[in-house]
């Protein structure tokens, strides 16, 4: 969850901060990364990587430089499933649609936290009903008193 959470630069503020090239280059080294790790006969080509990473810093410039690591540590873990023969493209840009829905329930989750926090805390500073009727008697016998002195 850390790493949806964090305040990491997205993809965007790398590119403005450090340029196109540099960005590139890191999502292709992760790239390289998969195609080395998951042992396929067939490795990604480097134009294949160069027009993956193109891909993904077009659509995906709103990730966090930590989701896009999460994103590849997760594929490399087998949970968008597996590849046969080659590391693939259009697998890896496929499988950004399941990583979102999996972002999108971290999300959910920590905005659910936040609000329980934030209730559990309205309910320290709360009133108990007992206080509250402790409250009102004593305005409704304050507002009997002054209403009897006039």
């Amino acid at each position: 969850m850390e790493c949806v959470d964090s305040s990491s630069p997205s993809l965007a503020v790398m590119r403005r901060d450090y340029g196109e090239s540099i960005v590139e280059s890191f999502v292709m080294v992760a790239i390289f990364d998969l195609s080395e790790f998951v042992g396929c006969r067939e490795k990604i080509t480097e134009f294949q990587a160069e027009q993956t990473a193109q891909m993904i810093l077009g659509q995906y410039y709103y990730l966090k430089v930590t989701e896009i690591m999460l994103f590849f540590y997760w594929l490399k873990c087998g949970r968008y499933g597996e590849f046969y023969g080659t590391v693939d493209g259009q697998k890896i840009l496929g499988a950004f649609t399941l990583f979102l829905r999996d972002r999108q329930d971290i999300r959910r989750k920590i905005e659910r936290e936040r609000e329980n926090e934030r209730l559990e805390a309205e309910k320290k500073n709360a009133l108990t009903f007992e206080e509250w009727i402790d409250i009102k008697i004593t305005i409704a016998m304050y507002n009997s008193e002054y209403v009897m002195k006039w």
